[in-house]
């Protein structure tokens, strides 16, 4: 039957995604919906360096109502009391000083709702991981969490195989397990466990909102728009109907991050054409594919596929990533190693091959 593998963050209990066969999975343009996970938003856009300042001016010059005269701290507490991204929106409208304190909220309120698995542990565990001794990598888990593979699984918690139910017979569970029948038995996904869905590539974030309200916004916004310096009314309608594509512009670099070890990787450098790169979003070898390949962790190298390397032994197994710009990474300046996108890109061309039959390179030419 071959192995199956599942991407967890255990540190959150969060199944990430049901791999099934990693040959399979790791081919099929699945990855791609790892990115949208990790990437950091450009909200730099956002900002206004004189926040405070122009909340005190406007203030002082603001309209003689008693709303304009409530201090930036009472506002601050009044904004951190609404849930809705409708309703803060429209307290901001009020008027400009407002609308300097509640755009903060709104960008606090995106912010939350994206990049989930940013700086979390991952790892790509197969189910033929030992359980006797138990073999994960160094330092991941908790003393907790390693207690608890070492008590098992309850009587009740029956082990059923994604695809082949029938196949598998039954086997009644014994201490200790391994972090997928774990995973397959305890944990929940994004929604479950975080409140949060995973991102799917080039499909517009509207916050959960019906495109009802998002019109009613819209007009609001369009409205009160005189109301506003110009300088801020570009913002205000953008943040009346965010886009993903604003806060992942098209024209920055993007490199993924590994904040443990800190090395990188670009994306133009891993790209197999110019024309596939959208953001932190590239088709065909892109940056899901590498942090699959470099997490996946098993006790057996069963993988469905021919790799001369250790495929399941990944060296980035558990670590922790992001996504950011290459213009971020270079104001930081905390990144002292490189690994060269183009010897990863080399590699996969080279050495990494679907059941002998299709070159990487012929895969790229299918999106």
């Amino acid at each position: 039957m071959g192995q199956y593998w599942k991407i967890l963050a255990p540190h959150d209990r969060v199944i990430v995604a049901d791999c099934g066969k990693l040959g399979e999975f790791l081919f099929d343009g699945s990855p791609g919906d790892i990115p949208m996970q990790l990437a950091v938003l450009v909200t730099e856009w956002l900002d206004n360096d004189s926040d405070e300042a122009a909340c005190s001016t406007s203030a002082v010059n603001g309209p003689s109502s008693p709303r304009a005269s409530l201090s930036v701290e009472v506002l601050h507490i009044i904004f951190s009391h609404l849930a809705d991204y409708p309703d803060i929106f429209s307290l901001s409208m009020v008027n400009p000083y407002f609308w300097e304190i509640g755009r903060q909220h709104l960008k606090q309120s995106i912010v939350s709702l994206l990049c989930p698995l940013a700086d979390t542990a991952l790892i790509c565990v197969g189910d033929y991981t030992s359980k006797d001794p138990p073999d994960n990598p160094a330092n991941l888990l908790t003393t907790d969490e390693e207690e608890e593979l070492q008590a098992g699984l309850n009587s009740d918690e029956r082990y059923c195989d994604d695809e082949d139910d029938e196949e598998r017979p039954y086997e009644p569970f014994r201490p200790p397990t391994n972090l997928y029948e774990l995973a397959k038995a305890r944990y929940g996904g994004l929604v479950e466990v975080q409140g949060r869905c995973l991102l799917w590539p080039k499909i517009e974030y509207h916050f959960r909102i019906l495109g009802e309200e998002m019109i009613s916004l819209r007009r609001i916004a369009k409205g009160r728009l005189q109301q506003f310096p110009e300088s801020e009314r570009s913002r205000i309608l953008a943040l009346a109907s965010p886009r993903l594509r604003d806060f992942f512009p098209k024209n920055e670099v993007w490199v993924l991050r590994n904040l443990m070890t800190r090395e990188f990787v670009r994306g133009d450098a891993i790209a197999l054409r110019e024309d596939l790169v959208d953001g932190p979003l590239i088709e065909g070898l892109g940056f899901g594919e590498v942090v699959l390949s470099r997490i996946c962790f098993s006790s057996d190298g069963n993988a469905n596929m021919f790799y001369e390397e250790g495929i399941h032994r990944g060296v980035w197994a558990g670590h922790r990533f992001d996504i950011t710009t290459l213009r971020k990474l270079q104001m930081e300046r905390k990144t002292r190693n490189l690994v060269s996108g183009m010897m990863l890109a080399r590699k996969w061309r080279r050495r990494l091959r679907l059941f002998g039959q299709m070159s990487w390179v012929t895969i790229g030419s299918m999106f």
